[in-house]
């Protein structure tokens, strides 16, 4: 079989879902314009880790556990919900209280662990990532492929997620963006929480359990 094609029609898939925006993509954008572009490089690392662990999940059959146990998946939505709107309170409170600055000056360079351990949280709020992984793995790859294919399969994703987010990162770092980002940063993190909030109520008030392939 040729398994350049089937790497190939995979990264094509996700090529395109990894550019729908999100809350991966608005975090991203966030950081970089009220941080620095370093910091925003470091939750583009973090979120192409979570995506490269949950495409290993879903080569190890987590996409079939959640069919199985509806409540498992219903249990991650819900945490992951709530870590959103965890992040969008944050950022409203944030907006009223002292214009919407998202880090210390100390940490205004920091591209480190904070970066990208935020990153990977905001990538593991979302289990339908997993269930989204589970939808196009099992109709590219075939149950005989090896496991380097398999493993290509995961460096591939982790290549483009980075490669996607890492260039939002840069491109809301650029000054104009910046200088844009601090000329209406109150209504802008405003803006950014409410959405946050409502991601975070959407993804767990969601109540389609028994079906994680449905309504990605």
């Amino acid at each position: 079989m040729a398994y350049g094609t089937v790497l190939l029609g995979l990264a094509g898939v996700w090529a395109l879902g990894v550019m729908l925006p999100g809350p991966n993509f608005i975090v991203t954008a966030r950081r970089s314009m009220a941080v620095s572009g370093r910091s925003g490089l470091g939750v583009a690392l973090g979120i192409s880790l979570g995506a490269a662990v949950w495409c290993s999940a879903s080569l190890l059959g987590l996409h079939a556990l959640f069919h199985l146990a509806g409540w498992l998946y219903g249990l991650l939505k819900t945490a992951g919900g709530l870590y959103l709107i965890y992040l969008g309170l944050k950022a409203i409170r944030s907006a009223a209280m002292d214009g919407g600055a998202v880090e210390t000056p100390a940490m205004a360079n920091d591209g480190g662990l904070d970066a990208v351990r935020l990153g990977m949280l905001t990538s593991f709020s979302n289990p339908k990532t997993a269930v989204f992984f589970g939808s196009i793995i099992l109709p590219f790859m075939p149950p005989e492929a090896p496991f380097w294919v398999q493993a290509a399969s995961v460096v591939e994703i982790f290549a483009i997620s980075l490669a996607w987010y890492g260039l939002v990162a840069l491109l809301f770092a650029a000054g104009r963006v910046r200088g844009a980002y601090a000329a209406a940063k109150r209504p802008l993190e405003a803006a950014f929480g409410c959405l946050f909030v409502f991601l975070g109520g959407k993804l767990a008030l969601d109540r389609d359990f028994g079906l994680p392939g449905k309504n990605l």
